[in-house]
């Protein structure tokens, strides 16, 4: 099943008619991060697929014009992965606001690494293709540096390509120490998200002894700041070595429209 479904695919890319602006990466790896998050479904697939190169695009206008200093690339510390899964074997993201200030980076700044993080350390591992993602996304310190930093237009490119074309299962989102200055921001990404993900989006509070999310997420692969036993030198920091990352990232990157790709080949923001 699995070779029908791979060579198929691999046809209909090559020839379909919807393709031919496009110059697709065939390589198996690559081809097979699409079918497993589509279920083996080649039409599904070619669709996500085809979502995926033209938000590529979209990436590109947004960051073609963008440069990081290295070091300033090397102190962003905001995103972990604890080191043990989910009972339904999904890797367990953790992404803490607090951690990023808004006075000093952009959004465009802070998304571009957490491209480079799903690209290197999610969508290439073959068990995280499968059982996904489960997130919790920490809004300690939302202020209104932050408010007016996560703008509608870096709201939709980031859904339009992490949720909606990237080859990767949003098995659950748990947002805590959300501020009431929050509330302006969930109000205007929830109806963003596709229906599936708006249910599995939930809300957390601490004043419960953190006893809701813990009916979610076991203690025993939580973070003690939120009730559970994993130390935080425990946690798996995601962007260690942002120029391996972005290297990597650039090279799938150069794949798509034909008509962008000597632009896309040419970008570099790590700098």
């Amino acid at each position: 099943e699995l070779t029908r479904a791979y060579d198929k695919l691999s046809f209909n890319l090559v020839l379909k008619e919807d393709a031919k602006d496009l110059d697709p990466c065939l390589d198996d790896d690559f081809l097979l991060q699409f079918l497993r998050v589509s279920k083996f479904d080649t039409k599904k697939t070619f669709k996500r697929l085809q979502t995926y190169y033209q938000q590529y695009d979209v990436l590109l206008d947004a960051f073609e014009k963008c440069s990081i200093p290295l070091h300033k690339a090397q102190g962003f510390n905001h995103l972990f992965i604890s080191p043990y899964r989910m009972k339904n074997n999904s890797v367990l993201v953790i992404f803490k606001n607090e951690s990023v200030d808004y006075r000093k980076c952009t959004f465009g700044e802070r998304f571009y690494l957490e491209l480079l993080f799903q690209h290197n350390l999610l969508i290439e591992t073959p068990l995280n293709q499968i059982c996904g993602a489960t997130w919790v996304f920490d809004f300690d310190g939302f202020d209104i540096h932050a408010l007016l930093a996560w703008t509608p237009g870096w709201l939709r490119t980031t859904i339009n390509f992490s949720v909606n074309s990237a080859p990767l299962r949003y098995k659950a989102m748990h947002v805590v120490n959300a501020p009431p200055i929050f509330s302006y921001t969930y109000n205007m990404v929830k109806p963003l998200f596709p229906k599936k993900i708006r249910e599995r989006l939930f809300l957390h509070s601490r004043n419960d002894g953190w006893q809701n999310l813990h009916a979610s997420i076991p203690v025993d692969i939580l973070p003690k700041q939120y009730g559970g036993n994993i130390c935080d030198e425990n946690l798996i920091s995601c962007l260690e070595n942002v120029e391996e990352m972005e290297r990597k990232f650039l090279k799938s990157f150069a794949f798509g429209s034909i008509k962008n790709q000597h632009r896309r080949k040419s970008m570099k923001v790590i700098c």
